[in-house]
């Protein structure tokens, strides 16, 4: 009787180490690249996080699941391709977290099937695919393009030109500088203390779509909300234009404390829509507020 359960004790300790081997051991990573001006990242399910290097080289940290699912990272020419396809079960806790930084001017082009997304104090051209995550930039000058399923995108205190389109996350925008063209299917997008120096557009299917706070808006802008409301706080902002607020006659509300230069009607039926306007300075800058089945609001 001893002997069955010491060999089943024994068993047991057995099959608890080969485990840890085959699936519990992780391994670290640490790789550092010269003379790189594009970073490229192919990554199935983890989270970046990208930094500004003091020295002049790339350097990418990690933890991988396991010394079998190591990374790859190859130079060609000024370019570093970095390819992480470990196919990791299991929720965002799971995923494996890169550390990257770069020389303050890097390009980035990435890559990622899900998995959070966060970029800080470079400068240079940025395009991102991101199925599922969230996508943070700050302190960043150059131009973004993203494109993602489902996100939630946050920039803060950068310049320059921004696209981005997401099928359900929220859109912020803080302190930005320059232009910005973002859509968004049901989110809501929101810019704040925005200085607005190139044709730009917020625009949601079904959210809400707000700009406010100490900015400026010296070129064309558009806010658009399909159902939902669409609100311009005037307050605090430079404008010196034409603000229009339009909406559905069949179905939406416009509202404003102070009274419009003019007032028409465009199209027929259900494609009906009302517009007022109001002239606040001698400039060709126009500023459009429009909700389909909502409210587009001043105040």
């Amino acid at each position: 009787m001893k002997n069955s359960s010491c060999f089943s004790f024994c068993a047991t300790l057995l099959l608890a180490f080969v485990s840890t081997i085959a699936f519990g051991q992780k391994a670290p990573y640490l790789q550092r690249f010269h003379s790189v001006k594009t970073v490229e990242f192919n990554i199935y399910h983890g989270d970046l996080k990208v930094v500004e290097n003091s020295a002049d080289e790339v350097e990418i940290s990690g933890i991988s699941q396991s010394p079998a699912e190591m990374p790859e990272a190859k130079v060609n020419g000024k370019t570093l391709v970095f390819t992480e396809d470990s196919k990791v079960d299991g929720s965002s806790p799971d995923w494996p977290t890169w550390t990257v930084k770069v020389p303050k001017h890097t390009d980035l082009n990435i890559q990622i099937s899900g998995g959070n997304v966060s970029i800080e104090n470079v400068t240079g051209e940025i395009k991102c695919n991101l199925g599922a995550g969230d996508f943070t930039l700050s302190h960043f000058e150059g131009e973004m393009e993203l494109n993602a399923g489902t996100a939630t995108i946050d920039l803060t205190a950068s310049s320059g030109h921004f696209k981005g389109n997401t099928g359900t996350g929220n859109v912020h925008l803080n302190d930005v500088q320059g232009s910005f063209l973002f859509n968004s299917g049901t989110g809501n997008l929101e810019a704040v203390n925005t200085t607005v120096t190139g044709a730009s557009q917020l625009n949601s299917g079904t959210g809400n779509v707000f700009f406010s706070g100490n900015g400026a808006v010296r070129a064309n802008l558009s806010l658009n909300s399909g159902t939902a409301n669409t609100s311009i706080e005037l307050s605090d902002l430079k404008f010196n234009g034409t603000l229009q607020l339009r909406c559905s006659k069949s179905g939406g509300r416009i509202e404003a404390p102070f009274t419009f230069d003019e007032e028409t009607t465009t199209g027929r039926g259900k494609n009906c829509n009302l517009l007022k306007s109001k002239k606040f300075g001698e400039s060709d800058v126009v500023v459009s507020v429009s909700s389909g089945l909502g409210t587009a609001s001043a105040k």
